[in-house]
Formats: structure tokens, C-alpha cells, sequence
């Protein structure tokens, strides 16, 4: 099954339970595939303002590139240009 799926834990687990809502930020390899996914870069920024508890977009300032490391999804918002920009753009989009 690693074999259909590209070597991706994730992606097997997602096949054989999609009922089950698996978060790729948890595995110790993050499927490529899922960092560029706009449907789970919507999932971490719900993630993050849960387990930091933000109300608001002004409430992003007080996060930290080491806080989102220890979160486990930095590299979500690295490759999107940083925090800033990538908060900016998701609220932008839900206005």
C-alpha cells in the first residue's frame, strides 16, 4: 500500500479510514502533498487559534515562529512566506 501511495503513512491511513480526520502535522513525515493543501492549511490555522486560544486576527501577532514549532506546523506557514502573510491572505479570503 506505501507503494500506491508515494511511501505516505498519512495518505494509507486517509484511504483506509476517511471517516477518521487524520492531521498530517501529527506524523513524524508530512506528506509534501499536504503542505501545499489550501483544505489543511485551513485546518492548522483552525489548530493553531484553538491551542493558543486567538479570537482574532490581531491576536496572530503575539505568535511565535517557535511556538508554531512546537505545534508541529511551522513548516506550513514557512512555505507560504511566514506568518504574517499567510494569516493575511486566509483572513482576506474568509471576508
Amino acid at each position: 500500500m506505501l507503494t500506491v501511495y508515494q511511501g505516505s503513512i498519512y495518505h494509507v491511513l486517509q484511504a483506509v479510514f476517511p471517516e477518521h480526520e487524520w492531521l498530517p502535522w501529527k506524523f513524524s513525515v508530512i506528506p509534501k502533498v499536504a503542505v501545499y493543501d489550501p483544505i489543511v492549511m485551513k485546518k492548522v490555522i483552525a489548530y493553531v487559534e484553538k491551542e493558543l486560544s486567538l479570537k482574532s486576527r490581531d491576536e496572530w501577532k503575539r505568535v511565535t515562529q517557535l511556538r508554531l514549532r512546537e505545534l508541529g506546523v511551522y513548516h506550513f506557514f514557512h512555505v507560504r512566506g511566514g506568518i504574517v502573510p499567510t494569516i493575511d491572505k486566509a483572513y482576506i479570503a474568509a471576508e
